[in-house]
């Protein structure tokens, strides 16, 4: 069995190709949920279409719209990006981990961070499985604790990283920088202006998830960029060995 998953394990699939895809599916999907949201927020019913300014993304995966019309497509495209994008993340933390098992305490802290990183994309499938419109306390739940899970994640792994030789600092401080900015806008999302006092508070609010998210892709992205490199610097260590092996036979 152990030979089995060894053989079916690829983890330049998991770190580097799958997340990639993934978000680029992410983007594009997202796009077309936009393009054919049914219309309304959650101040004014009324309003045509999809507001970059005005809707939460979580608008997308409503059945039904604020405006009263069915909203199937976007539901489709939106629910379908998130529960991949959930599963990516499941993945790569696991497989993350997996590279830090030389140094006890670099595992340990791996260790601690990919629990958080698991408990993340589950709560963020969940956000996809619960609709706002269906389960609104279940979806908010998911839809809070993501991010709370996702802050110790990534800087648990912040940490790691820094400790690790194996990994540029580079990418140390891109994670630190991810951590600050999923702590900030939890702070931003329980401290800042209420979504129905005015509108301002209701803008406020939707384009600093709009802001955090596109932080999510650039990091995933940034963090692939430097898995790649580490699999190159290990395949030519892999190469320098077995071409001085022969000689020293």
């Amino acid at each position: 069995m152990a030979k089995y998953f060894k053989a079916v394990r690829h983890p330049h699939i998991i770190l580097l190709d799958i997340p990639r895809v993934v978000m680029i599916i992410f983007i594009i999907f997202n796009l077309i949920a936009m393009y054919f949201y049914t219309g309304g927020n959650v101040i004014d019913p009324n309003i045509s279409g999809y507001s970059i300014s005005k809707n939460f993304f979580s608008d997308l995966g409503r059945t039904t719209s604020y405006s009263g019309n069915t909203n199937w497509v976007s539901f489709f495209f939106f629910n379908t990006c998130i529960v991949l994008s959930g599963m990516t993340f499941v993945l790569f933390f696991f497989e993350f981990f997996l590279l830090f098992r030389r140094n006890v305490i670099n595992r340990y802290i791996a260790m601690f961070g990919t629990l958080f990183g698991l408990l993340g994309g589950c709560c963020l499938i969940g956000v996809a499985l619960f609709p706002i419109d269906l389960d609104i306390e279940a979806h908010r739940f998911c839809a809070k604790w993501t991010f709370r899970f996702f802050f110790p994640c990534t800087l648990l792994y912040s940490i790691t990283l820094f400790r690790s030789k194996r990994f540029n600092n580079s990418m140390a401080f891109g994670y630190l920088f991810w951590s600050l900015f999923v702590a900030s806008y939890v702070v931003l999302s329980e401290l800042g202006p209420g979504l129905f006092n005015t509108e301002g508070g209701l803008i406020f609010q939707v384009i600093s998830q709009k802001a955090i998210v596109f932080m999510f892709i650039l990091n995933v992205l940034y963090q692939t960029f430097h898995i790649n490199t580490f699999f190159q610097h290990r395949r030519a260590r892999l190469q320098k060995h077995l071409k001085r092996a022969p000689s020293e036979q």
